[in-house]
């Protein structure tokens, strides 16, 4: 897993997602199977997740926006490491984006490269599968973390 965290200095609702979406439909990753709120039921729990994107059939991204310091707050960190360490387990690749919608909007480039470099370590593409995609040459750098 591989959390790209951004920097904050308040909360964040759903506003996040709707920012990351945009993100994904607008980059590289337009139609290449980018679906939202995904239910992914693991062998840890009796009720299945909700995952915020799963690009093609299986990679998982999720985002959490920067909360302020409250008792809730603990309790949904807690809730969102638990669902991130399932899926770990379930062998599911997941990249993680903490930020506000405005810093994501903010620093889309370096969410757009972080991602595209966990995918290519974890999925390790080919070259010829980065020209089918048209991301030769986008990320020259993709090293394990």
């Amino acid at each position: 897993m591989v959390t790209h965290v951004l920097p904050s200095k308040r909360g964040a609702d759903t506003a996040a997602e709707t920012e990351m979406r945009w993100i994904l439909e607008s980059s590289y990753f337009a139609g290449k199977g980018i679906n939202s709120q995904v239910v992914i039921k693991t062998r840890f729990r009796d009720y299945p997740f909700i995952a915020d994107f799963v690009l093609g059939d299986k990679y998982v991204i999720e985002v959490h926006g920067n909360h302020k310091a409250k008792w809730h707050t603990h309790r949904r960190e807690s809730k969102d490491h638990t669902k991130l360490e399932c899926l770990l387990a379930e062998n599911y690749p997941v990249f993680e984006v903490i930020g506000t919608a405005a810093q994501i909007k903010k620093y889309q480039d370096q969410v757009k490269e972080a991602l595209l470099e966990h995918i290519i370590y974890n999925r390790k593409y080919t070259l010829l599968d980065l020209e089918l995609y048209g991301l030769n040459g986008w990320v020259t750098h993709a090293e394990p973390q």
